[in-house]
């Protein structure tokens, strides 16, 4: 069997090790630093300096039968975090060569040996297009793919070949698959912008979202790198900076949570939550813990991608019998909206919003009633223009009313009180609602963050009316369909909600701060216990040393010079022993400022 030289790469794998610990410690320094790249160019050095020191590599004769390294899937993206898996594609023109096996070893046991995840496939040009064909799992890491090292010709060969053969002639189908995938990791993870313990990666508004709509992007559009999707038109700039803003913080969180388990992990529990609040610096304001904020933070981030991912999917990918029933829709129902050539709702134009700013209450009415969602444009407009909502519009019945029929209206598979909210339009209509905005709750009661809350019940309560329920045989369905005045049932739930989830709020932090203080109490009920027992113990020769003083003082004459010396004893004696009598009848059990923040225990 084939060998190599142990350790031949030994100096390699430890400028890689100490490189890439001085990076973590820049990171702990400043974790705004992009780690995610540089931590990718540490391994392309490493990997660069193998291929060109190897000494299996010139026995493979290079020139008869190329090959290239390849970096693929997060690698391959350049987002490497600090315990991320390495993916390694060693691709071959002709037949894989049988010195491969001693070039793998060559290269990838170094970096086991050093404790990194290194995951690698060695396969021909024809064998990796024929995979790619076969199975989606195998191309989609490739629609990443990166050249690192090798003959370079042959990872153009490599993408070209794919793009022609493959993507070009299966596109629907594989965009078909990766929406159905989409569908099954969002029903298995969850929500990650609502949920308490979310998952960075694999949850919807995770990481994964966003590579979702990059692939798409590449089998589409044939995008190249991130920043195509606002040079291609997908996003604009503003939209653009948004997303890469809220990946920014997801990866910092992510990175910080792999170095604080020291391991790739996702799933962010709450004892993690409070750990990475402090290495974040939060601070406590506005009533809120630091993990509270910034767990708010987090799931507005995680919320934006949601979005973006929801809307791009929408705009990139719709079945062929959904487009043949709304080819022919080109006019909504309200003047000044339309509905464009992809099914979404928009504006005529941003002047007709200056001259009828009721249009952003009727747009989202109209997305309600045909299930259809705003364009990206459409929501862009609403932010800016939002600052249009004031107190005339809010008393408008006309806008009372649009709004009381999207409450009643059937649910849709986007949420339009969602839409309204991710837009700015729903906190500026009703501004009390605006304070419960991605507002965390940290206790063991929440599901959701506060203001979600609200928005899911009147969910519920419209799938309770069209049966998309599990208890659609149940009595809450039957005592739903009874109810004669649902507007205004749905109005105060989601006005009354919001002032009784701001009292439970403050109930619940007067129960914390009442916990907070009996368990003071209890902490300082032990010490005194514990202070009564040696007060107890030291009663008996206290006893003694008080008597013996007094009758030494009694035989004596005031000007003996011991005299007052001994009442000095007796004197502290008393005093002490007084000190015993208070701590042994204490039952206030306060403590107070002794000086500077120490405290002592108030025995008076």
């Amino acid at each position: 069997m084939e060998t190599t030289t142990p350790n031949i790469f030994s100096s390699e794998t430890e400028i890689l090790k100490d490189r890439g610990q001085a990076l973590i410690s820049r990171f702990l320094r400043d974790d705004r630093i992009d780690l995610l790249r540089q931590n990718a160019l540490l391994l392309d050095g490493y990997f660069q300096a193998a291929f060109e020191n190897s000494r299996v590599g010139p026995r493979m004769d290079i020139s008869r039968n190329p090959y290239a390294i390849i970096a693929l899937g997060g690698y391959g993206r350049s987002e490497q975090c600090i315990h991320s898996d390495v993916d390694l594609l060693v691709l071959f023109e002709k037949k894989i060569p049988a010195q491969a096996d001693a070039l793998i070893r060559e290269m990838i046991y170094p970096l086991w040996d050093i404790g990194m995840d290194v995951g690698y496939a060695t396969r021909s040009l024809k064998e990796c297009l024929q995979l790619a064909a076969d199975d989606y799992d195998i191309l989609t890491p490739i629609l990443d793919a990166r050249f690192v090292c090798g003959m370079s010709p042959l990872f153009s060969a490599l993408m070209e070949k794919l793009h022609g053969s493959v993507i070009r002639k299966k596109s629907r189908k594989i965009i078909q698959w990766l929406v159905e995938k989409n569908r099954d990791r969002h029903a298995h993870f969850g929500d990650s912008a609502y949920l308490l313990e979310p998952n960075l990666k694999e949850g919807q508004g995770g990481l994964r979202d966003y590579h979702t709509v990059l692939w798409i992007a590449r089998i589409e559009h044939q995008l190249k790198t991130p920043r195509d999707l606002e040079y291609f038109g997908q996003l604009s700039h503003e939209e653009y900076q948004a997303l890469r803003k809220a990946l920014d913080f997801i990866w910092r969180v992510r990175n910080w949570l792999h170095y604080r388990t020291g391991r790739k992990r996702d799933q962010l529990r709450f004892e993690d939550q409070l750990a990475l609040a402090g290495a974040l610096k939060y601070r406590e304001a506005g009533g809120q813990q630091p993990v509270e904020r910034f767990m708010g933070e987090l799931h507005a981030n995680m919320e934006s991608v949601k979005q973006q991912h929801l809307i791009f999917l929408h705009e990139n990918w719709r079945d062929k019998s959904r487009r043949r029933k709304r080819s022919h829709a080109k006019e909504a129902g309200a003047a000044g909206l339309k509905i464009d050539s992809r099914g979404l709702l928009g504006f005529m134009s941003p002047e007709a919003i200056l001259h009828k700013p009721e249009l952003m209450m009727q747009i989202f009415e109209e997305s309600a009633r045909r299930k259809l969602p705003l364009s990206l444009e459409a929501k862009r407009l609403v932010r800016e223009f939002s600052h249009l909502v004031d107190d005339a519009f809010r008393s408008n019945p006309q806008m009372v009313g649009a709004f009381e029929r999207i409450l009643v209206a059937p649910a849709t598979p986007f949420s339009v009180l969602n839409e309204m909210l991710h837009c700015g339009f729903l906190p500026q209509f009703i501004p009390e609602f605006g304070r419960l905005v991605n507002r965390i709750q940290y206790d063991e009661y929440h599901l959701y963050p506060v203001g979600r809350h609200s928005l899911r019940a009147v969910r519920t309560l419209k799938e309770l009316a069209t049966g998309e329920t599990a208890d659609v045989q149940g009595l809450n369905c039957r005592v739903y369909r009874e109810l004669h005045r649902k507007k205004m049932e749905m109005q105060r739930l989601i006005n009354e909600k919001n002032d009784y989830i701001l009292e439970l709020h403050q109930l619940n932090k007067r129960i914390q701060e009442q916990q907070k203080e009996l368990l003071e109490k209890e902490k300082l009920q032990s010490i005194l216990e514990m202070a009564v027992t040696i007060s107890h113990e030291f009663s008996q020769p206290l006893s003694v040393i008080i008597g013996y003083t007094d009758m030494l003082l009694s035989t004596m004459e005031k000007e003996d010079s011991n005299y007052s010396k001994l009442r000095k004893i007796l004197d502290n004696g008393e005093a002490l022993a007084e000190v015993i009598r208070k701590v042994r009848s204490i039952t206030n059990y306060k403590s107070i400022t002794y000086t500077g923040d120490a405290k002592m225990v108030d025995i008076d």
